[in-house]
């Protein structure tokens, strides 16, 4: 099929979430409106996806694949095969560390999908082979340093005149977007002579609708939108870390990384519901699907109860509801109606929930002056309370902050975290906490 597409034509976009094991859902939801496709067209073979989207984006498992489907063009059932093999990295835990899983286990078996496409394990993220090409595609990571307003690192299988981020290896921007913190290591990309670490972009934007639709105005400018077809991978209470099995012998994974990521799930969840309000008066452009029910017990590394994610997913499809906004999102796919011009619709970001972090794993001691911090503090329905850390620099005062935070987390109905590096980082975080 030619690499290029008339302007006539309406844009479709595809974006899929992240959530671990469950981001199979994804792909057999994905699968099922391929074959529709496939019949609808009278095609002899099931079609690729990128030859039928404009647009492929994805965080976290998401990105792995809307990399499968978009920059290495496999087939849906391609791109399953492979999914699976990602099950091996969630095999094997760790003892006596601070992350449950080996980030050079990911990267190898990532290595290895890549190969399994293109031949080359180090196929680089841009394609330089097909400049121009009709899908484009965009995963999306957090930088581990500068989370403060949850605002994710694009990285593109196209040039961008703005904030380009650097060409790597598309198994290092994988490996990135899914460093799960507590489960993997952050993962160190060159960016401007400089090394930069990065984390799973679902703690900025598990489901990144928004910053999809703000890119496409921008690469495709004024062309009309005929689709947009969101896949998440199950209910929002799904989306949990099944803990170490040693406590003591095996990496925790922190408490307040639990709680942040059953935040990321509200998050995809309210993302959704704003997307719906904004597309409600275009019906038959907007569809999102995800698993609503039978998925509650999986959580995101429970790779070996990958039957039963298929299982809960073909249930969720016969739904008489679903199965008709399936058919319905395909005949927008196909048809390429312009329905909405790009620029038309408002993207504007709502404010979005960040985790405080969590102390280092070998933070100890220092229990009489947290014992001082929790007095002080816990006499705010009285009084306003202020305590101020102070002391030289490497002395512990943030550990020590930290500390104070997981240790008394349920003490509170709110705690903000404000990223006070800089002067702008305190202005942005407090906007984002307050808008």
């Amino acid at each position: 099929m030619s690499d290029r597409r008339e302007v006539a034509q309406g844009v479709n976009i595809l974006i899929i979430e992240g959530g671990g094991a469950r981001g199979l859902s994804s792909l057999i939801i994905l699968n099922e409106i391929m074959k529709r496709v496939q019949n609808t067209k009278s095609l002899s073979k099931l079609p690729a996806v990128r030859d039928h989207f404009d647009v492929v984006a994805g965080t976290g498992t998401g990105a792995v694949i809307a990399c499968m489907v978009g920059r290495l063009g496999m087939t849906t059932n391609q791109a399953i095969e492979q999914y699976t093999k990602l099950a091996a990295v969630f095999s094997e835990r760790k003892w006596m560390s601070a992350t449950v899983y080996k980030t050079t286990t990911l990267q190898e078996v990532l290595k290895g999908i890549v190969k399994a496409a293109t031949g080359d394990e180090n196929t680089m993220m841009i394609d330089g082979q097909h400049e121009g090409a009709m899908c484009k595609t965009m995963v999306f990571a957090m930088s581990s340093e500068n989370m403060n307003a949850s605002i994710p690192c694009t990285f593109r299988s196209y040039q961008s005149p703005v904030n380009q981020m650097p060409n790597c290896a598309i198994w290092q921007v994988l490996s990135a977007t899914m460093s799960h913190p507590g489960m993997f290591k952050p993962v160190e990309i060159e960016l401007d002579h400089l090394r930069q670490s990065f984390i799973d972009g679902g703690f900025g934007c598990n489901n990144p609708a928004m910053h999809v639709l703000d890119e496409a105005k921008a690469i495709l400018p004024g062309r009309h939108v005929s689709s947009v077809v969101c896949i998440g991978a199950g209910h929002s209470k799904t989306i949990r870390v099944a803990p170490p099995i040693t406590a003591s012998l095996v990496g925790v994974v922190p408490t307040n990384v639990l709680k942040s990521t059953r935040q990321i799930a509200l998050d995809a969840e309210r993302v959704a519901e704003e997307m719906d309000k904004r597309f409600r008066s275009i019906p038959g452009v907007y569809f999102r699907f995800s698993v609503d029910q039978g998925m509650q017990a999986i959580k995101m590394n429970e790779w070996e109860k990958l039957e039963q994610v298929v299982s809960n997913t073909r249930a969720y499809m016969r739904g008489a509801k679903v199965n008709q906004s399936i058919s319905q999102s395909v005949a927008a796919i196909v048809e390429r109606k312009q329905a909405v011009e790009n620029q038309r619709i408002a993207t504007s970001q709502a404010a979005r929930y960040k985790a405080c972090p969590a102390p280092t794993p070998a933070f100890t001691g220092r229990e009489d002056t947290i014992e001082q911090i929790v007095k002080c503090i816990s006499r705010g329905d009285t009084q306003r309370c202020v305590f101020v850390l102070y002391g030289l620099g490497g002395s512990g005062k943030t550990q020590l902050a930290l500390k104070t935070v997981q240790q008394t987390r349920d003490t509170w109905t709110d705690v903000v975290f404000v990223d006070a590096t800089t002067h702008e980082t305190a202005v942005a975080t407090l906007a984002t906490c307050f808008s």
